[in-house]
């Protein structure tokens, strides 16, 4: 349900920000998901309404990536 499609909004997603609501580690969450380009509902958040919350706080979210960079 986390990962469902976010346009529109579905059941699933409603239920998962729902969740989000109660989680201990919501902010964790949501910071995290800010920083990192991440899918899904997370910290409580759809993708777009992360979007417009970078762009408010002048975020730019960094990809993540399985590379591992060797010096």
């Amino acid at each position: 349900m986390f990962f469902a499609e976010e346009k529109p909004l579905t059941a699933e997603n409603l239920l998962a920000k729902k969740i989000c609501k109660q989680c201990v580690v919501v902010e964790d969450c949501l910071t995290y998901a800010l920083h990192y380009k991440v899918i899904g509902i997370w910290g409580g958040t759809t993708m777009n309404e992360r979007d417009r919350l970078r762009k408010k706080l002048n975020i730019i979210a960094k990809p993540i990536t399985n590379e591992r960079h060797i010096a």
